[in-house]
């Protein structure tokens, strides 16, 4: 779940987050750990995110909002707000987003490595205002996840 911890320290070879996530522990006898990247706190540009807002934009791109994170206020009609983040991938896996669109009318796409994987349209597919979760695939390698407003 892309959802950001910037305190975060991932667990060893061979160890997992405990259940309450405050310690690792040793993995059980024949299995293996999955590596998990959960962003949850956004207070601090990390993990290689970077944003940026082309045509009529109010900000820069997207805005740290502790617990959550925005695409910008104030853009015209031509404003492209986007949020990248680069990742590169052991073995398949899979990012879930999950946002809410509170607009008139907008969308919200998904791009891994330049091919869009799924579109958002707001009032159309979804209700302004109304959570939203969406996971999408990701293969072997070295990744960029773009997500635009």
């Amino acid at each position: 779940i892309i959802t950001g911890a910037s305190s975060c320290t991932p667990c060893s070879d061979g160890s997992i987050p405990s259940q309450d996530g405050l310690s690792c522990v040793v993995c059980p006898a024949s299995t293996t750990a999955t590596k998990v990247l959960r962003m949850t706190d956004f207070y601090q540009w990390s993990y290689g995110l970077t944003t940026n807002c082309t045509g009529e934009c109010g900000t820069r791109g997207w805005r740290l909002l502790g617990n959550t994170m925005d695409s910008g206020v104030h853009h015209g009609p031509t404003a492209s707000s986007t949020l990248t983040l680069p990742v590169e991938m052991v073995q398949e896996g899979t990012i879930t987003v999950n946002f809410t669109l509170v607009c008139e009318k907008c969308s919200l796409r998904i791009v891994v490595d330049n091919v869009s994987t799924r579109g958002f349209y707001c009032p159309y597919e979804v209700k302004s205002g109304e959570p939203v979760s969406t996971t999408v695939i990701l293969p072997v390698g070295k990744q960029t996840i773009r997500i635009s407003f």
